[in-house]
C-alpha cells in the first residue's frame, strides 16, 4: 500500500474516532467545501477545543500543488492536449512515402492518451479533491 494512501487513511480514522468519541464536537454540515463551489464555507470538524488555527477546525486545506483547481497540467503533453505522432514522428506524412499520415491525418500530432486531449489531469497531491489534510492538525480539525 502506498505510504502517502495509508497516512490519508490513518488521518481518516483519527478524525472520525474524534466525530464519534468527543462530546465537543458538532456534527453538521460538510467537512468541507466542495471546490466547485467556492462560495460555501467549510463546516468546522472540532467547536470548544483548541481549535486549529490554520486551517479553522475544518481539518483540510487548499492544495497548493494545484492551487485549489484539483487539476495540474498532464506531464505525457505538457499540457498541450497533443503529442507528436508516433507513426510519422511528427512529420504527417506516412514513413516511407510522401503519402499522409492516416494515424494524423497529416497533423503530425494526435490527442494525448494520458489526459484524453484535455491538457489537464487530476492532481497527485490531493487527488482532483483540491483540498489536503491539514499538515498541522492532520486533519483532527484540533491542535
Amino acid at each position: 500500500m502506498n505510504t502517502q494512501i495509508f497516512r490519508q487513511l490513518v488521518a481518516v480514522f483519527i478524525v472520525l474516532s474524534i466525530i464519534f468519541l468527543s462530546c465537543d464536537v458538532v456534527q453538521q454540515g460538510p467537512m468541507y467545501a466542495s471546490h466547485n463551489d467556492k462560495s460555501q464555507s467549510a463546516a468546522p470538524v472540532a467547536t470548544g477545543m483548541n481549535v486549529c488555527t490554520t486551517c479553522n477546525g475544518v481539518g483540510r486545506v487548499m492544495c497548493t500543488q494545484c492551487s485549489g483547481s484539483g487539476k495540474t497540467n498532464c506531464t505525457s503533453c505538457m499540457g498541450q492536449g497533443k503529442v507528436t505522432c508516433m507513426f510519422c514522428s511528427g512529420s504527417g506524412k506516412a514513413p516511407g512515402s510522401d503519402a499522409m499520415c492516416g494515424s494524423c491525418s497529416g497533423t503530425g500530432q494526435m490527442a494525448c492518451t494520458s489526459c484524453a486531449g484535455s491538457g489537464k489531469t487530476n492532481c497527485t497531491a490531493c487527488f482532483g479533491a483540491a483540498t489536503v489534510l491539514c499538515p498541522d492538525c492532520h486533519g483532527a480539525g484540533v491542535k
